[in-house]
């Protein structure tokens, strides 16, 4: 019976993790990946190694199979399974430790300071470059706007602080904007700058006069109701014209946007105009030539 329990004992035995220790907490305030260390000692092991929730941690130096200290990447907020698995006689074994996180890493993105001028010497139809200096928190893009647009072809910004430049066309006034995105959503800040200066104020522009290139007549001296919808910019008055005469008898037409009508004499052609005006008598117009549809 003695020689039998000699040659058991002497038979391979089973790997095993004598401790496994490290924090169960860590700072993530600061945001990004740490390096979390776990102190480790195996048995009749020939191998260890390291895994993040059930997955393997590569590019990592081999571990010594009996004791070490073993080393986690720890990507911000967390919480991650953190696993040491020791191989031996093939068998493996393994050991997890979750680990959670504390911090404001993932909280909403804030701006807490977008500050600038809040009115611009404007001369005539000039771009001025207006800065605003801005701080966020929790952020990891930032992003300009003009207007409610995109501010194109800028250099990217420091996601947490810095100068924000904005390309400023006189006379304004504009709505400049910072819009912060982070891992929770994102948030936007404003701000309305006037000009001053006396400027000539912006030209008048139109930027659609959309409708038909052909009338549908009938007989000579029909009269068809021809609709074109208009937009402008920088308009405070906008007149419609057939043939570079004024129609009259029409109620007024809004400056900005709106369905302009025009009272078509059969057969044609003729061609309608809309002309915007805007402030010290600067004016532009837009014409359709319209001609008769072809008779069956």
């Amino acid at each position: 019976m003695l020689g039998l329990a000699v040659g058991c004992g002497g038979s391979k035995k089973s790997p095993e993790i004598v401790t496994f220790d490290g924090p169960s907490s860590i700072s993530c305030a600061s945001g990004g990946t740490k390096t979390v260390s776990f102190d480790y000692e195996t048995k009749n092991t020939e191998a260890v190694g390291p895994e993040i929730d059930g997955q393997a941690v590569g590019a990592q130096a081999g571990y010594p199979p009996g004791k070490g200290a073993m080393n986690f990447p720890y990507v911000c907020p967390g919480p991650h399974r953190l696993t040491i698995s020791a191989t031996g006689h093939n068998q493996t074994v393994t050991k997890t430790q979750n680990v959670t996180s504390t911090g404001s890493a993932t909280g909403k993105p804030e701006v807490v300071t977008f500050s600038g001028p809040s009115s611009v010497a404007c001369t005539g139809t000039k771009t001025v470059v207006v800065s605003f200096e801005y701080e966020t928190k929790n952020a990891t893009t930032v992003d300009p706007e003009i207007d409610g647009q995109a501010v194109g072809a800028q250099a990217g910004y420091d996601p947490h602080s810095g100068t924000m430049r904005f390309p400023y066309i006189c006379p304004g006034p504009h709505t400049l904007t910072i819009d912060v995105g982070g891992a929770n959503g994102s948030v936007t800040k404003s701000a309305t700058v006037t000009s001053t200066g006396g400027g000539t104020g912006a030209k008048p522009q139109i930027l659609e006069f959309n409708g038909p290139d052909v009338a549908s007549c009938g007989t000579s001296g029909d009269t068809v109701t021809l609709s074109y919808s208009y937009r402008t910019k920088n308009a405070t008055a906008v007149e419609p014209e057939i043939d570079g005469q004024n129609p009259g008898a029409q109620a007024g037409y809004p400056p900005v946007h709106g369905v302009m009508r025009f009272a078509y004499v059969c057969p044609g052609p003729h061609t309608v105009t809309i002309t915007a005006f805007g402030k010290n008598n600067q004016s532009t117009s837009q014409s359709v030539h319209v001609a008769p549809s072809s008779s069956g």
